[in-house]
């Protein structure tokens, strides 16, 4: 898998954390199209940024601990 793949997969387990849908980590890695492993990975990868995570089983999905962004690309400047 190239970088930018990766990156895409991330961005989409952000997307379902904030929007509360990502499901067990089996339903996860179906709806991302990768294993259950690289569910985890994804997540320690989101945790060693900052991004501390918890599964609610109440609403059968991961979330955030704290209100956050995640910001992964290129932001150009005037600089």
């Amino acid at each position: 898998m190239e970088f930018k793949d990766k990156i895409e997969l991330i961005k989409k387990f952000d997307y379902y954390v904030r929007n509360k849908s990502t499901g067990s980590p089996s339903n996860l890695a179906k709806k991302l199209g990768t294993s259950e492993s690289t569910v985890f990975r994804i997540k320690d990868i989101i945790e060693s940024m900052g991004g501390k995570l918890e599964y609610c089983s109440k609403v059968e999905s991961y979330r955030y601990k704290k209100a956050g962004n995640l910001l992964l690309g290129f932001e150009e400047s005037d600089h």
